[in-house]
């Protein structure tokens, strides 16, 4: 079963900066052994805006494009958006 509208809310959520909300929607999608790629991509970028590095990177270790996702995602933070600290990347 495909969960896309919490993932779809989990995204909406996290770009309105609330990973809380996020993890809630991505929390009912694990809780029902419906979890897969996206939605561990969803729930580490919920867990890395919560602080939570170290689990965000132990979800996404199994997933071999996670790594060219995550360095495109800093290298467009850092250089389009120019969010030179970490303060900036909220």
């Amino acid at each position: 079963m495909r969960y896309t509208a919490l993932e779809r809310l989990a995204g909406i959520e996290l770009s309105r900066g609330k990973p809380a909300a996020a993890l809630a929607c991505l929390q009912v999608i694990q809780g029902s052994s419906g979890s897969d790629s996206v939605t561990n991509l969803l729930l580490s970028d919920a867990l890395a805006a919560e602080g939570e590095a170290a689990k965000a990177a132990a979800i996404v270790s199994s997933t071999p494009w996670a790594t060219g996702r995550l360095l495109f995602q800093g290298w467009y933070r850092y250089r389009l958006e120019q969010a030179f600290s970490l303060g900036n990347l909220k």
